[in-house]
């Protein structure tokens, strides 16, 4: 968390049934599923639009900034802190039921 936004460590699932956020992956990263294959960057466009509807931001406030062709994937959401970091919280306190 920045006082400019939020910063994810993502480790992605492309090819499944439906965008889910899934849970924690071990330490560090949080496991997305994506519903769409990794081709032609596809899949991470799918997944800025999921992470963007989720956080309630706009697709624009949403940035991979490392891991572009990875599975691994580090993003930042541009917005308010505090209000990110509660939505995330929830997130994943539903993501375990």
């Amino acid at each position: 968390m920045t006082s400019q936004g939020l910063t994810l460590n993502l480790r992605i699932s492309p090819n499944a049934k439906k965008n889910k956020i899934l849970g924690l992956y071990g330490e560090k990263q949080i496991k997305v599923s994506v519903a769409c294959p990794p081709v032609d960057g596809r899949a991470n466009e799918t997944l800025v639009k999921f992470i963007a509807e989720t956080f309630s931001v706009s697709q624009k406030n949403v940035e991979i900034i490392r891991g572009e062709t990875s599975q691994s994937k580090t993003l930042f959401i541009s917005g308010d802190p505090q209000k990110l970091e509660a939505l995330l919280q929830k997130v994943l306190a539903n993501s375990s039921r």
